[in-house]
């Protein structure tokens, strides 16, 4: 893929950020929480949830996590493309795939392995790229969607936060994963029922076993950080990562790159958090979707780029300008 020209880019950004302002408003009046959405926000999630399509699968069960599901539901997983849980009851109204297995986190590998060739047989030309995420992580899909932008789907990648154990390196499934078109297509063809490393096992961790197999048909594991190392899908809560205190000595032993607590260790366009509460959940949804500090956003009215492939444009540039590394091909 094309980088695309530096003028371009420098420019393009200036504008997405806010040189491109009209007309002056009186201070006193500002511009409401509808209108900056209308007019800031909205434009670059409506451009990326039809440029990035993402079906998210989101592991739950039919009994004691179907309530915590519902506000999943509720909150960020109405900004995927499609979702479904993994196995909701059907009571619940909730989509839900059900494939007959007992709901036991023995089976979860054997329920991700049949949710991807579901999507293999029924879904896979319908989108672009593939969340797994827990009943407890909170998602922000336009983050997601901004940084798989500058990827081509039909190469075959798997994104998340870099894990190892005993020698063996995975995403981390409470982070949440996501595979590219093309990884899902060579797991389903090459990988399940073919390679032994697609087979259950007793390796600890369904995202240990998914990752194996993964790596064993050629799927590019991808660093996700951005320049200064600095993370956006994380294994726990919000307050685990962000208040003042000693750091769990697990991340020490899991984490592949480097991880230093606090939020010196966050990237700002921050992708996922797991271990989310309920109230965490909508506490969430509002600081990122409602609330806001005031700025010039609220004296001046911000110009629209002529059209939305420029504004993809511009977002794919400040997408790659926020990754460590970017492969090309």
């Amino acid at each position: 893929m094309p980088i695309l020209d530096k003028t371009k880019i420098i420019s393009r950004i200036s504008c997405l950020k806010l040189s491109a302002v009209k007309h002056p408003m009186r201070a006193s009046t500002g511009l409401s929480t509808n209108l900056v959405n209308q007019k800031v926000f909205n434009p670059v999630s409506d451009a990326l949830f039809n440029k990035v399509r993402v079906y998210c699968f989101i592991m739950s069960t039919k009994d004691e996590k179907e309530g915590v599901s519902r506000h999943v539901h509720a909150t960020w997983a109405k900004r995927c493309n499609k979702h479904v849980f993994v196995t909701a009851n059907e009571a619940s109204g909730l989509p839900s795939l059900d494939f007959g297995l007992n709901q036991t986190r023995d089976n979860l590998y054997l329920m991700i392995e049949n949710t991807l060739k579901h999507i293999y047989d029924n879904e896979l030309e319908n989108y672009d790229f593939f969340l797994k995420a827990d009943y407890d992580a909170y998602v922000v899909m336009e983050n997601l969607r901004f940084m798989l932008l500058p990827y081509d789907p039909d190469n075959a990648y798997h994104f998340g936060c870099r894990f190892k154990h005993k020698g063996k390196l995975y995403m981390s499934g409470g982070a949440g994963y996501v595979f590219s078109r093309e990884a899902i297509r060579r797991m389903a063809e090459h990988g399940f029922s073919k390679r032994p490393e697609c087979n259950k096992s007793d390796r600890p961790g369904e995202d240990v076993e998914i990752a194996q197999c993964a790596a064993a048909v050629n799927v590019t594991a991808v660093d996700i950080r951005d320049r200064l190392g600095r993370h956006k899908m994380l294994p726990d809560k919000p307050t685990a990562h962000l208040t003042p205190q000693p750091l769990y000595w697990g991340f020490n032993i899991s984490f592949v790159h480097k991880y230093s607590h606090g939020e010196q260790a966050l990237n700002e366009y921050m992708i996922s958090f797991h271990h989310v509460d309920t109230n965490m959940m909508y506490v969430l949804d509002s600081m990122f979707y409602k609330f806001r500090r005031v700025s010039l956003m609220d004296i001046t009215q911000v110009d629209q780029f002529d059209n939305e492939d420029d504004l993809i444009d511009s977002l794919k540039a400040l997408s790659i300008e926020n990754l460590i590394a970017y492969p090309k091909y």
